[in-house]
């Protein structure tokens, strides 16, 4: 087991491709292992209070509760996966793309503002599908701009505000697993280059 995974590790290239972590959504995980608290508490004096006095809470579930307070917790320290490059293909948050409906992989970056120097805007990874590949699994329709071909749908993209991408780790990812096919550009506004594999 990978502890520093687990924990949440930020931006760690594991040996089989590319990862980036999200924050943890310490509202819902709390809210998971108070609800577990709160359903042994109401089974111990439960079974305490109601009926005879001298019943003690039954084995299973004792064990129950305490593996899924320990699930609770476990899901509460771990940290979701935003990006992932491998052999699968491309995951941007929940959407996985398999590599044979890859036409591009874009790092998207936000024109920078004259006068303004903001390091908040949040960069992103993109990616265009081949014609008449099928959508992704998860994903029912992707809605287009047809005045910019080349813009990539929300669906498709990656919105990664909280960490930094690492393009190089990122690329050589990209290199190692994707077809020759499959470009690798960099998006900032308007302009887009390729970038080397």
């Amino acid at each position: 087991m990978d502890l520093g995974r687990l924990l949440g590790g930020s931006t760690t290239p594991p040996v089989d491709g590319y990862v980036l972590y999200g924050r943890r959504s310490l509202g819902g995980s709390m809210a998971t292992l108070v609800g577990l608290m709160a359903f042994g508490a109401v089974t111990y004096f439960g079974s305490r209070f109601v009926g005879d006095g001298d019943s003690n809470v039954p084995v299973f579930l004792l064990v129950f509760w305490g593996i899924a307070f320990v699930l609770g917790l476990v899901r509460s320290m771990r940290r979701p996966q935003r990006l992932r490059v491998d052999r699968a293909g491309v995951l941007l948050g929940a959407v996985t793309v398999p590599w044979p409906s890859v036409w591009h992989v874009v790092v998207l970056r936000p024109e920078p503002v004259v006068g303004a120097f903001r390091t908040d805007l949040p960069a992103q990874v993109g990616v265009r599908l081949n014609r008449g590949a099928p959508l992704p699994s998860g994903v029912d329709a992707l809605i287009t701009d047809p005045d910019d071909p080349l813009a990539i749908p929300e669906r498709l993209r990656s919105h990664v505000s909280d960490a930094v991408i690492d393009v190089e780790a990122f690329r050589a990812a990209v290199a190692r697993y994707a077809p020759p096919s499959v470009t690798l550009a960099e998006r900032v506004g308007d302009q887009e280059h390729v970038l080397p594999r």
